[in-house]
């Protein structure tokens, strides 16, 4: 198998059967080599102090009850509403995840899939520190800039790998991360 994909690295026009396993994705660079490569996912980095002030700022409204020496049990559902909705978004601050799968990047964040991003039209990537709401749960962001206008925030735990594997599939990205 790798003879083969080896071969065709040098002779594109060499025939057979297909070197591309269930799992990993040919990629032909710009420089014509194929790539095999699986789909790679990585994971957000997530900030403690984000998760602290998101805390903080869903259970402050509860700091009146307890003060007037009010139980919790007189709003049972107002408590349960709020312990709900905190869930949810603990689970999207902790299962947010960036895929790279057949030349897509793909943004999932919880439940929440974003759009996928033909990674051959992201121009740059550079580190941000940005406050708008994004699927990055760090204050320790990346900027994609992809497409004609459009710009997406990002927090992968290894910046330097993830900018490496889009760029493997995009030499043209530029990023100083890389540098």
């Amino acid at each position: 198998m790798e003879q083969l994909v080896a071969r065709r690295a040098h002779n594109p026009k060499v025939t057979g059967s297909s070197p591309v396993s269930a799992t990993k994705k040919a990629l032909v660079n710009d420089q014509g080599f194929y790539i095999l490569m699986a789909s790679m996912r990585f994971y957000s980095k997530v900030s403690f102090l984000l998760v602290a002030i998101v805390t903080a700022s869903f259970f402050a409204p509860l700091a009146p009850l307890l003060s007037n020496n009010e139980s919790i049990e007189s709003k049972p559902i107002s408590f349960a509403l709020l312990v709900v909705i905190y869930g949810f978004v603990m689970h999207m601050f902790y299962n947010t995840h960036y895929t790279i799968r057949d030349n897509m990047l793909q943004v999932q964040s919880g439940f929440i899939k974003y759009r996928a991003i033909d990674i051959k039209t992201i121009k740059s990537i550079e580190p941000s520190r940005n406050l708008l709401s994004s699927p990055a749960p760090s204050f320790d962001r990346i900027k994609v800039r992809y497409g004609k206008w459009n710009m997406i925030l990002l927090s992968p735990k290894d910046k330097t790998s993830f900018t490496r594997a889009l760029a493997t599939i995009n030499p043209q990205i530029e990023s100083s991360i890389l540098q």
